[in-house]
């Protein structure tokens, strides 16, 4: 009888020291290992002990926080405890006691970058090999038709793909994991592992989700260049089953990651300014980027208000009740931005009308803002769970303006405390 492997999996940290080092001979990675912690079957997996019971316990057990389009696991179910914890959720000296709970989630297989590594770290070339089996006869047939070992330099080049286009449909909707260890990296390219998560307010590409990333290694922006080293762990953790005339093909595969990471992000942020994907498309957006991040304008607000207007109101200036383009009217280079913009939407043969409805439905309203989830838990820790149940139902459906998000602020700028909300993996 076949059996499904057990799971069991580490992880290793990104250090940035060692990022150029495409590939090396095997070596036992053991005293990289963070952590080993014993799992269920693949379609099932919990924390193997209680949390407070936190915002991202709370809204992700719902499950819609993550834009539709970004790959990721499933929440099956939430189990609140009555038993206490001590956390500091502001980090500002004072302490109080949270409840525990415990968030289950559902996704087809939960075998990590990691699982792999703690194979290769035992010297266990046997179950290695039958784990690298299993995923490739499972999840990518292209790689399982591939004979003997060659199938294995596969699996790496088809995680890389997947990993490269998850990361950047995270940066597509503002979203920074916080955590990108390889026991957080998915062999089927899923966002798991939800703990110090943030989504951009205000556009920053240093912006740092997890408190506890003194160094801003998994910054907002950092986040292709982690998954590109998470690829070199992944292939290291292969090599004793990887043919040795395939040795040289990581720096192959790397390559293919970043093209693979840059095309979709190019398509990606090209429709989110309601045009088809081009190389001037893509310009336009990193020029964008560069005003909003002078400008301190808001990532979400800033994409979808473009596309609430005409581009006829955008060069008049009429963006009234329009904030997050207000802050940008008076920057450098905008007026020139927007003559281009205008070139560009002319050039690709649309109507200002397909530009604005291809924009709407790229670009979200609602986000899961920290400030947001912050105000549901309290909520929910007095016993009030409407607030959880209006956030649940607008962020449910991000695309589509909604009278009672409008009413209860949900689009409209942070307050100024949001700023001081801290999440990290112990939140």
């Amino acid at each position: 009888m076949h059996r499904q492997p057990r799971h069991r999996y580490t992880g290793e940290e990104y250090v940035p020291a060692m990022f150029e080092r495409l590939h090396n001979a095997y070596t036992d990675v053991a005293s990289n290992i963070q952590q080993a912690r014993e799992h269920n079957k693949s379609l099932i997996a919990s924390s193997a002990t209680p949390s407070n019971f936190k915002p991202g316990d709370l809204v992700f057990y719902f499950d819609p926080s993550i834009p539709p389009g970004v790959p990721t696991s499933r929440a099956g179910a939430l189990v609140v405890s009555d038993d206490t914890l001590l956390r500091d959720p502001f980090y500002d000296g004072r302490p109080r006691r949270e409840r525990a709970a415990v968030l289950l989630r559902l996704a087809p297989c939960w075998f990590r970058f990691g699982s792999l590594q703690m194979l290769a770290a035992d010297g266990d070339e046997g179950s290695l090999r039958l784990l690298a089996d299993f995923v490739c006869e499972r999840y990518y047939p292209e790689a399982s038709a591939r004979e003997g070992g060659r199938r294995y330099s596969r699996l790496v080049e088809d995680v890389g793909r997947r990993t490269a286009r998850l990361i950047a449909a995270w940066e597509s909707v503002g979203f920074t994991h916080g955590v990108m260890n390889t026991d957080n990296m998915s062999l089927l390219g899923l966002t798991i592992d939800y703990g110090p998560f943030g989504f951009l307010d205000r556009y920053d590409p240093n912006f740092i989700s997890n408190s506890s990333d003194s160094y801003g290694v998994y910054r907002f922006a950092h986040q292709a260049r982690v998954g590109q080293w998470n690829i070199c762990r992944l292939w290291e953790a292969l090599m004793p089953v990887i043919p040795e005339e395939e040795h040289g093909h990581i720096e192959r595969i790397l390559q293919v990651y970043v093209q693979e990471y840059e095309t979709h992000r190019a398509e990606l942020l090209s429709r989110k300014l309601g045009l088809n994907r081009s190389t001037s498309a893509v310009k336009l957006v990193d020029r964008l980027l560069e005003l909003m991040l002078a400008a301190r304008a808001d990532f979400t607000m800033t994409f979808r208000q473009l596309g609430d207007v005409s581009l006829e109101a955008l060069e008049a200036g009429r963006v009234e009740g329009l904030w997050a383009l207000q802050s940008l009217t008076a920057a450098e280079g905008w007026s020139d931005w927007l003559t281009d913009l205008r070139a560009e939407t002319d050039r690709q043969g649309l109507s200002d009308a397909q530009r604005r409805a291809t924009s709407a439905g790229a670009n979200p309203r609602y986000i899961l803002r920290n400030w947001l989830a912050h105000e549901a838990a309290e909520a929910a820790e007095r016993g009030e769970f409407e607030p959880l149940r209006q956030l649940h139902t607008v962020i449910s459906r991000p695309f589509t303006e909604q009278p009672a998000a409008e009413e209860a602020g949900y689009a409209k700028p942070p307050p100024d405390w949001a700023c001081t909300l801290r999440v990290s993996c112990s939140s």
